[in-house]
């Protein structure tokens, strides 16, 4: 994905946030950083993954800020709020967090094709196939690609939805073989409620995003 540097616009209230929590806990590396911690950060991550995907976002939110403020940077934790960001419908700040996890796990092919999806729900399609082709052959093709998005379960008559399987199914259908979607990728941005995404609208768009375990 080219780099517009997305991270440039991620307030500077947030790094406050996590200096000031990471700051009680810098005094003691050797415990932040032991098997313990490890075991523990990774119990986070699934708790607030799980409240994610049954639409509590302001909870999963709580749960991967407390895991930066143990003083790592813990790409599963920025990729993840990267999501929550989605969901809210704050895309900029979203592209900034997937990309400041790719700098701390450039391997991530689920991540990047986080990035391909924000993107088309941007309304932009070309960066988005561009992304999406890269994170295909990242991810060591469509099989592959469509195994980290959950989209091997594609409900055809599934009710509308802001963020919908098929959407990003098309997407990594035309950047994988270059054919028309005739529509069905957004062309413009696709607006979201003003307070965000709740309940079970949250979870069914979560549903559709990488989370990074």
């Amino acid at each position: 994905m080219r780099r517009d540097y997305h991270w440039r616009r991620l307030p500077m209230a947030l790094f406050a946030v996590f200096a000031l929590r990471a700051a009680d806990v810098r005094a003691e590396p050797s415990t932040r950083l032991g098997p313990d911690a490890s075991a523990s950060s990774s119990l986070m991550c699934e708790y607030g993954i799980t409240m994610a995907q049954i639409g509590r976002v302001a909870s999963a939110e709580s749960v991967f800020v407390s895991m930066l403020s143990q003083g790592s940077q813990d790409p599963r934790a920025i990729a993840n709020l990267g999501n929550l960001c989605v969901l809210r419908g704050q895309t900029d700040v979203a592209l900034a967090f997937y990309e400041w996890a790719l700098l701390r796990d450039s391997t991530d092919a689920g991540v990047a094709l986080n990035c391909a999806t924000t993107l088309m729900m941007m309304g932009r399609r070309a960066e988005a196939l561009r992304a999406a082709r890269d994170a295909e052959r990242q991810a060591g093709g469509r099989t592959a690609a469509d195994a980290l998005l959950g989209l091997g379960a594609i409900r055809r008559n599934a009710p509308a939805a802001w963020l919908s399987r098929a959407e990003v199914a098309a997407l990594l259908e035309e950047a994988d073989r270059g054919t028309s979607s005739r529509g069905t990728i957004p062309s413009r941005p696709v607006p979201v409620p003003q307070e965000g995404l709740r309940g079970a609208a949250a979870a069914e768009a979560a549903s559709v995003l990488y989370w990074k375990h």
